[in-house]
C-alpha cells in the first residue's frame, strides 16, 4: 500500500501499516468476499473530491482538476482487479499505441515513439502533419452505458465483470475545499479520476480508436491523443480528424476544438529535383563559410 490520502473513511495508511499482522486475515476475507460475489461495499463508492489546479490564476470551475479520493481498501482492491483480471485481458495489440497505465509506459517512451516515426516518415514524405486533439474532461463524461459495452467484448469472468459495475453504479461524492466538506452528491458517469481501477479503464473506452489508413499513426498518452500524417498518405489529415470525431460522438465524447492545435514537421534541408540547383546552393554555402573564415583570420 503506497501512502497517500486516505478516503472517506479516514483510516490512514500507517495504520494498515502497523498493524498489517493482525489485518492481514480479516482485509484478506473482505477482498474474497468482495470479488467472490462481484460486489463493492457502499463504503468504498464514496469518494472525496479534492480540487487541483490546472491554470495559475483560475476563473471558472472549469480550471480545476476534479481528483477523487477512495478509501486506501478499495484502491488496493481496484489494483488487484486490474492485475489479475482487466489487464490480461485486453489484447497487446490493443495497447501498442497507448503509453499511459501501462507497466512499460512513460511521457519519455511516447515522445521517442513519435519523432522516431515523424523522422521515418520524413525520409520518404516532404511532410508530415501532426494535430494533437485534446478530449474536453474526457474522464468526467465516460458513459458507463458505452464503458459498459466495451467491457463485456473482453471475457471477463463473470464475477470481474460484476465488480466493475457495482464500482461505478451508485457512487457518491463530496468536495472539500481546506476545511469544508460539502453535501453528499451521487454521479451517474466518470470513471473516477484518481482511483486505481479508472485510469485503466479509460484504455478501454478508447482502445478502438484507430486511424483510418494503416500508413498514418495514432499516439495516446491517457486522454491525450496525437495523430501523424505524411505528405504521401491515401488519407488525408482532414479525414483522419473526421475519423475521430465520429468516434467521439458515438462513444459520447466531447473534442475541446480550441485545444486541438496542428504541427506541420518539414526536412531540414528539402532536396530539389533539379540537381545544377542543390551544386549552386552548397557552393554558395562552402564560399560563404570561407569567407568568413577569412574575414575572421584577417582581424586576427
Amino acid at each position: 500500500m503506497k501512502p497517500s490520502s486516505p478516503g472517506a473513511d479516514a483510516v490512514p495508511r500507517w495504520f494498515y501499516h502497523y498493524c498489517s499482522y493482525e489485518l492481514a486475515d480479516i482485509i484478506a476475507h473482505i477482498f474474497n468476499t468482495s470479488f467472490h460475489t462481484g460486489t463493492v461495499p457502499q463504503q468504498w463508492r464514496k469518494a472525496i473530491v479534492t480540487p487541483v489546479l490546472k491554470v495559475p490564476k483560475p476563473t471558472s470551475l472549469g480550471d480545476y482538476r476534479p481528483i477523487s479520493v477512495t478509501p486506501l481498501l478499495s484502491r488496493t482492491a481496484e489494483r488487484l482487479v486490474v492485475s489479475n483480471w482487466l489487464l490480461p485481458a485486453i489484447h497487446i495489440g490493443d495497447l501498442q499505441d497507448q503509453f499511459g497505465f501501462r507497466p512499460t509506459g512513460s511521457t519519455t517512451s511516447a515522445l521517442v515513439s513519435i519523432i522516431h516515426h515523424v523522422t521515418e516518415m520524413l525520409e520518404r514524405s516532404a511532410f508530415v502533419r501532426c494535430l494533437l486533439v485534446d478530449f474536453s474532461k474526457a474522464f468526467d463524461v465516460v458513459d458507463h452505458t458505452v464503458l459498459l459495452a466495451k467491457l463485456s467484448q473482453l471475457g471477463l469472468p463473470d464475477r470481474a465483470l460484476n465488480w466493475i459495475i457495482s464500482f461505478l453504479i451508485h457512487r457518491t461524492q463530496v468536495v472539500k475545499c481546506e476545511n469544508v466538506i460539502s453535501s453528499s452528491q451521487p454521479i451517474n458517469a466518470s470513471i473516477v479520476q484518481g482511483s486505481g481501477l479508472g485510469p485503466m479503464l479509460y484504455v478501454v473506452m478508447a482502445k478502438d480508436l484507430k486511424t483510418v489508413s494503416p500508413s498514418n499513426r495514432l499516439f495516446k498518452y491517457a486522454d491525450d491523443t496525437t495523430v501523424l500524417v505524411p505528405s504521401d498518405s491515401d488519407v488525408g489529415l482532414e479525414d483522419e480528424f473526421e475519423n475521430i470525431k465520429q468516434w467521439a460522438r458515438d462513444n459520447k465524447m466531447i473534442l475541446n476544438i480550441t485545444k486541438t492545435k496542428e504541427i506541420v514537421f518539414r526536412r531540414p534541408n528539402p532536396r530539389t529535383d533539379n540537381p545544377t540547383i542543390e551544386l549552386v546552393t552548397l557552393f554558395l554555402k562552402v564560399a560563404s563559410w570561407i569567407l568568413k573564415c577569412s574575414w575572421r583570420i584577417s582581424e586576427r
